[in-house]
């Protein structure tokens, strides 16, 4: 190895650590800043303070869903450390700096060079979406690091002929669909793509055998399917109704659905991977934000694949088929969240087309490769550095500061004083159970219905009752551009301002408190 390559690995090794530690530091920075739950954390974490491991395989309360493994490991964390946040969202948090490490050994897996695989360490561990689900206590990262496991227990297993190898390969796979809805995306297409490449090499001995470890995949995520998917998240619409506008038009009927696919192209850069200059936004008009680098990368990525590793293309794009034909029969939206699980799929091909930019244009102009990198990965990197300055605004409209409402309830609140809370307070009564507050609230829904009058008297005559003619307390979850009816937040605090005294009030990121009286 000559000077000039024994400088270059060094800086690679440095840079690259540095990048792990950098996205291990984050991740730790967000979960100890202990930041309020969200409204779905929330939902989620009062089904697991109200039942037992059992319970936890029925359908769940509030519209979740959620992999029933992943379930009990919460539910036993709650045993062991409590329910505080901090507990909730441990598991979340282990995972999500483990997958930093599989993400890099499936680059080295995939004999990317040296720079390549930085590039894809830099947006791997800075990227908004990885970092803020590492600290929630949602599945998402848990689906991505299923993800990267699939694909190397597959490069490591798929040539082993050892009985005890390939049991552990069947075993591993058969797990995993317990704690991810999404693998099954992926294991399908690994198990597809080998019988197939083994059939054309007609090596009907590794045939049976594989057929046997993917048949147990198979058998298992049927088992899962039949006694926890469909009599929980498929037994009713919510997600159809909720996700209406997500899902993917099939087949095409329209121009309106032909944007839909522009459209979710731009979302799909933006999040989940963070690659769009949205931060921008204020300067520049929309369309110049999007990522043209990194779906031009995506692109040539592809193309680089299909030229010369159809293997490594099926595998890679084969789950985002699947992934786009559920959301097209309406079972799977394709959009944001519902995407973190893709991110390794999608950076696999950026990081070819990277390295084929590289390999033609850096014997030329050196400058130039460094300075095109440079460009793609500014957004998840600045993005990462603002939220930490930030850290009040991490989150972004799921940023809810229900527990700084709850302190300032504690300062001025009279116990006899009753509490009306909007459908996405949900937080509040976790807090109010954990705390052990026992206030006394009620829960209205009916936030989107309040411009009729029968619904506006109906809820009159309630708040008169539960209040008693009192003061009493009002919690608005969710953003408030003090508009009148931009949404049914405002449109919820709005009916509160016109029919009652507004006497004091706090607010603070994504949460309204205020005291009320009669007119």
């Amino acid at each position: 190895m000559n000077i000039n390559q024994d400088y270059t690995s060094r800086v690679f090794r440095i840079s690259c650590v540095g990048f792990i530690v950098y996205g291990i530091f984050i991740r730790l920075f967000h979960f100890i800043s202990n930041r309020s739950l969200y409204t779905d954390e929330a939902y989620l974490g009062y089904n697991l303070l109200a039942r037992d491991f059992r319970d936890l395989a029925e359908p769940l309360d509030a519209n979740q869903h959620a992999p029933l493994f992943f379930l009990w490991i919460e539910k036993l964390n709650m045993y062991l450390f409590g329910t505080s946040e901090y507990a909730l969202r441990l598991f979340p948090l282990i995972i999500g700096i483990l997958s930093i490490f599989l993400f890099y050994y499936l680059c080295k897996q995939l004999e990317f060079n040296q720079v390549t695989t930085l590039t894809g360490m830099v947006v791997f561990t800075t990227a908004f979406p990885l970092v803020y689900y590492s600290s929630e206590t949602k599945q998402y990262i848990v689906e991505l690091a299923a993800t990267l496991c699939s694909y190397l227990l597959y490069y490591h297993f798929k040539s082993e002929k050892r009985f005890s190898a390939l049991s552990f390969y069947a075993l591993s796979g058969a797990l995993l669909v317990w704690f991810s809805y999404t693998v099954i995306f992926v294991l399908v297409s690994i198990s597809f793509v080998h019988l197939l490449i083994v059939t054309v090499q007609k090596k009907w001995s590794t045939f049976f055998v594989m057929g046997i470890v993917y048949a147990i995949w198979g058998i298992s995520f049927l088992v899962n399917f039949a006694v926890i998917i469909l009599p929980n998240s498929l037994k009713t619409n919510t997600i159809v109704d909720m996700w209406t506008t997500e899902f993917a038009p099939f087949p095409l009927h329209s121009i309106n659905d032909v944007k839909w696919y522009g459209i979710m192209i731009f979302k799909l850069f933006h999040e989940p991977l963070n690659l769009n200059w949205t931060f921008l936004e204020s300067w520049l008009l929309y369309p110049l934000l999007f990522s043209f680098l990194g779906l031009g990368f995506t692109i040539w990525g592809s193309l680089q694949y299909f030229r010369k590793d159809k293997e490594k293309l099926s595998l890679f794009m084969l789950p985002v088929l699947i992934t786009l034909l559920a959301s097209g029969v309406h079972k799977y939206p394709f959009t944001e969240r519902f995407l973190v699980f893709l991110v390794p799929n999608f950076l696999i091909l950026i990081c070819c087309g990277v390295e084929q930019f590289y390999n033609k244009f850096f014997s030329y102009s050196r400058i130039l490769v460094v300075a095109v990198i440079i460009w793609l990965v500014i957004p998840p990197v600045f993005t990462s550095v603002k939220d930490m300055i930030q850290e009040e605004q991490f989150g972004g409209w799921k940023r809810r500061e229900v527990k700084k409402g709850i302190r300032y309830l504690s300062e001025h609140k009279k116990n006899d004083e009753f509490i009306f809370i909007n459908g996405v307070a949900y937080s509040f009564q976790y807090y109010n159970k954990v705390y052990q507050l026992n206030w006394p609230y009620e829960m209205i829904w009916n936030g989107d219905d309040l411009n009729t009058q029968t619904t506006q008297k109906v809820m009159l005559e309630d708040i008169h009752t539960k209040s008693s003619g009192k003061r009493f307390w009002v919690i608005v979850a969710g953003d408030l551009n003090e508009g009148v009816g931009t949404n049914h937040k405002e449109q919820f605090l709005h009916f509160f301002k016109e029919n009652f005294n507004q006497i004091q009030y706090y607010k603070a990121k994504g949460i309204y408190v205020g005291q009320f009286s009669s007119k």
